[in-house]
């Protein structure tokens, strides 16, 4: 995901078929600030509820501070 509403429509695929051909996964939520951090971590979750949590553990991808000073966009990632 990205966000709370950008889902990748490719990830149930290549998900399964990493597991399929013997590959680690593992998921990431591309971390968007100025969104929600609660329900940010609860849309990786139920993805990860329902299609299992691979075998890397889940990563928080921070790239961008949506205008926001560093030190809040850590603290909301933290959340």
């Amino acid at each position: 995901y990205d966000g709370t509403s950008v889902f990748d429509t490719k990830f149930v695929t290549n998900w399964a078929g990493a597991k399929q051909a013997g590959i680690a996964r593992g998921a990431y939520q591309f971390f968007r600030p100025a969104e929600s951090a609660i329900d940010q971590a609860d849309v990786m979750i139920r993805v990860l509820r329902t299609h299992g949590v691979g075998e890397l553990p889940p990563v928080l991808d921070v790239e961008v501070t949506s205008g926001l000073a560093p030190d809040v966009v850590a603290q909301r990632a933290k959340v």
